[in-house]
């Protein structure tokens, strides 16, 4: 059984056991994105993600950099910052509902909706009790000390839209130690991180610009640089590294609007894009040798970087030169001392093993925390402050 089936089962199954155990949902899981847990008074806690339900009394948990948003029955909807803590209730009152969030840590914003005509939210925090009749309000409540952590956390430059385990990240480059941080989908990826995909893991990542790539199994990719400022393109920079493994990437805003500051390495060339989809196939050690090459058979392809461009076109450029390569157009590199061979196809052992392209693959709009449609919910701001 699959994780996403594992995970609907264990969904439908909590629902149940909550209305055998006289627990009441109250609303649903919008969306969930990074660390994002729920407590239930008695119960074990649990992870959230999209749809899963919400019952009275749940204490909900965003980690750092996380974020999520829910629906309560009546349509009203809260959203709950990075390192938020609060108790969701729902309460009848003589003439409608009380959707009440008492606000433990962190910052809130709500949207009131009335599905009877005195129905209310209330949100209750160390400043103060605030009643919503209809409309949108936003607070915080947040120490020094959760300020001064938010200030320095790393931004995450994208997050994992669906991955099969084993997939992971790590900051270790030089080292082996550890399995490193796991990633599963919702998961966010930060600049100077390596993902590394177990042998029959998948794993696909978007990134703030749009930018694409689907990691295939044994792979390794670093993400040395990654700056993205919409307002400022010259300022954008994407640097990734593929050490081994198989690649498929589609740039994005940064490849399009400024491909001078987006680059691709491998172990044996870097790749220059020009608003484009190419794959990064490495065989072997992804080179070979230069005086004393080894040949590829029928089963298996020779080592060596194998490059096919299905969108636009790049350009290879190693010790040998600059090579320019296009749509539909297929090459093989043998090292950083050798010209790229043109081939009429990749070779059949790899292209049986192809995975989706990335952009083919339904994206969820709400790629990171900063850019939530409908409620705002910015990643690193945390502060004393209750408006």
């Amino acid at each position: 059984m699959g994780s996403t089936a594992r995970f609907c089962l264990a969904a439908m199954l909590f629902v149940a056991m909550a209305a055998q155990g006289g627990a009441h949902v109250i609303g649903t899981t919008e969306l969930a994105q990074g660390q994002v847990s729920a407590t239930a008074p008695g119960e074990e806690t649990r992870s959230l993600r999209r749809e899963t339900p919400i019952v009275h009394e749940d204490l909900v948990e965003t980690g750092r950099q996380s974020c999520a948003i829910f629906e309560f029955d009546n349509k009203s909807r809260v959203a709950m910052r990075e390192r938020t803590g609060a108790r969701l209730l729902e309460e009848q009152s003589e003439n409608g509902r009380i959707q009440r969030i008492k606000l433990i840590r962190g910052g809130v914003r709500g949207h009131a909706r009335k599905a009877a005509p005195f129905d209310l939210m209330v949100i209750d925090s160390q400043a103060g009790v605030i009643i919503v009749d209809e409309g949108e309000v936003s607070t915080r409540w947040c120490d020094e000390e959760c300020a001064a952590e938010a200030a320095s956390a790393p931004s995450p430059v994208a997050k994992i839209q669906s991955a099969s385990a084993p997939v992971s990240a790590r900051r270790d480059f030089g080292g082996r130690k550890g399995k490193g941080r796991v990633l599963a989908p919702g998961a966010l990826v930060y600049e100077g991180e390596r993902i590394e995909t177990g042998k029959d893991a998948l794993a696909v990542i978007v990134f703030r610009d749009d930018m694409r790539m689907t990691l295939q199994g044994a792979s390794r990719v670093d993400i040395n640089t990654y700056r993205y400022n919409p307002q400022k393109p010259r300022q954008n920079q994407v640097h990734i590294k593929l050490q081994e493994g198989r690649v498929r990437v589609k740039s994005g805003s940064v490849g399009r609007d400024t491909p001078d500051l987006f680059l691709v390495e491998t172990p044996v060339n870097r790749v220059r894009v020009r608003g484009t989809g190419f794959d990064l196939h490495c065989v072997g050690s992804c080179a070979n040798s230069d005086a004393d090459p080894v040949p590829g058979t029928r089963n298996e392809p020779a080592s060596g970087l194998y490059t096919t461009v299905w969108e636009g076109g790049i350009v290879q450029e190693s010790k040998a030169g600059a090579f320019p390569l296009s749509t539909g157009e297929t090459s093989y590199v043998m090292s950083t001392n050798t010209v790229p061979i043109r081939l009429p196809r990749l070779p059949p052992r790899v292209l049986a093993n192809l995975a989706i392209r990335p952009d083919r693959i339904r994206v969820s709009k709400d790629i990171l925390c900063g850019t939530i449609r409908k409620l705002e919910l910015p990643v690193t701001q945390c502060k004393t402050a209750h408006s």
